[in-house]
């Protein structure tokens, strides 16, 4: 019985520890790298896309309509690029 008081005893404490540490808990927010910014570009129609992206060829798993002859689907972070093969001009955006 006596281990269970003891057990009891030491689950509050830990309760009420747990509930008065948030308030002297600190946020922490990790602070973006340098390229972050330069990478999350929102895209345009009309713009010529410069950069790494993902070609997408399945373009019907994300419901994106077949891209015509000479251009291509390209993911470029949360947006979805139709563009120009050849000289990288940007004809249809899509936010996913």
């Amino acid at each position: 019985m006596r281990l269970k008081h003891k057990i009891l005893a030491a689950a509050g404490l830990v309760m009420s520890l747990g509930v008065a540490a948030p308030a002297f808990a600190q946020q922490y927010y990790p602070q973006p790298d340098a390229d972050h910014w330069e990478h999350h570009h929102h895209w345009h129609h009309g713009e010529h896309f410069h950069g790494n992206a993902d070609v997408v060829y399945h373009w019907d798993h994300y419901r994106l309509p077949p891209p015509p002859y000479g251009f291509e689907w390209v993911r470029a972070d949360h947006q979805f690029l139709l563009i120009n093969a050849s000289n990288g001009w940007i004809r249809d955006v899509v936010v996913w």
